[in-house]
């Protein structure tokens, strides 16, 4: 790949006929960064089990937590790639095997990580401390001891981490934002834990995966680089309801149950944890230019329009916690 300087003295090479391993690539955030690669001019090899396929990509198969499996799939796959780009790590051993095999076949290694590794997930930076905070149970301890072991790598391929906070999009397999528009569509009450001001912050999954190919178009760092990523605004439970209503045309029916939903865990009853989830994303604005293509409101409105109004109106809802609570 040719190589150019940039306005801010970063090596910057052209995407087009990158050749990149991404490992995962079949569900909703590594199907959008597979497509958004290959429509960028990118040659694109998925490793998964192999139970969907992604036209214009080449799939190898394999059960990541499988080292045979794994060295097999690698064999059959290209002799180098330009980068690798590991979308579905959960366990730290998943990505030792990763590294284990593919590790001699790049210069580069970017994983998608997650903002619930944070052990305060209110406004952090890069350098917070991680570790995972309580509210995120066994999926933050996983994720950071991932993070924690791939930034103790030195040695090749140069390693970059990208944390985001809660990604959203046309096919989010997460019930969120269609949880909402389900329930306000049907006129009925969209119950958000204690007084609805909790903050959180999204990003949309097609800025996530131009996220990935900001960093995959960066020389590679000597060290192992952290970057945050995500919308800058930041929004309370009660706004996220209320605006998302307002996306759809609908009223608002969101109510703030204070004491009343004590007792319950609030993912029982609403798509989030009462927990903050906002980071700061300045480093990756600064360094490397980044910045998303949607905001709150356009990122939704996209997201809305994907769907049909019947499918979000109708589809069947489970509300046995919510009825307990307030009916």
């Amino acid at each position: 790949m040719s190589w150019t300087r940039s306005k801010k003295t970063k090596n910057v090479h052209d995407l087009n006929a990158a050749n990149v391993l991404v490992i995962g690539g079949s569900g909703f955030v590594g199907r959008a960064i597979a497509n958004h690669l290959i429509q960028n001019g990118c040659l694109v090899t998925l490793l998964n089990r192999g139970n969907v396929l992604i036209p214009n990509t080449r799939q190898l198969v394999a059960d990541r937590n499988n080292i045979e499996k794994m060295y097999a799939a690698a064999l059959e796959g290209e002799r180098h790639y330009d980068a690798v780009i590991d979308t579905s790590a959960l366990f730290d051993e998943q990505t030792r095997i990763a590294r284990e095999v593919f590790h001699k076949k790049t210069d580069r290694w970017i994983h998608l990580s997650s903002a619930a590794v944070y052990k305060n997930n209110t406004r952090t930076k890069e350098n917070d401390e991680i570790g995972g905070a309580e509210a995120w149970g066994d999926y933050g301890r996983n994720k950071s001891e991932t993070d924690a072991f791939l930034l103790s790598q030195k040695e090749k391929p140069a390693v970059t981490i990208l944390r985001p906070p809660y990604i959203y999009g046309p096919g989010n397999n997460h019930d969120r934002e269609t949880f909402i528009w389900s329930r306000v569509l049907r006129g009925r009450p969209v119950l958000i834990p204690g007084n609805g001001q909790t903050k959180i912050q999204f990003i949309h999954v097609q800025d996530a995966a131009a996220a990935v190919a900001c960093v995959l178009k960066q020389a590679p760092a000597s060290e192992p680089q952290v970057y945050n990523i995500g919308d800058e605004e930041e929004i309370t439970l009660q706004d996220y309801v209320s605006k998302l209503a307002a996306v759809a045309q609908f009223k608002d029916t969101g109510i703030c149950l204070g004491e009343r939903g004590s007792g319950f865990n609030p993912r029982q009853y609403f798509p989030f944890r009462d927990y903050p989830c906002v980071v700061d994303v300045n480093k990756i604005r600064d360094e490397l230019d980044w910045k998303p293509q949607f905001n709150f409101l356009t990122g939704f409105q996209q997201t809305f329009s994907s769907y049909e109004s019947n499918f979000l109106r109708d589809r069947l809802i489970e509300t046995d916690v919510e009825d307990k609570i307030y009916i």
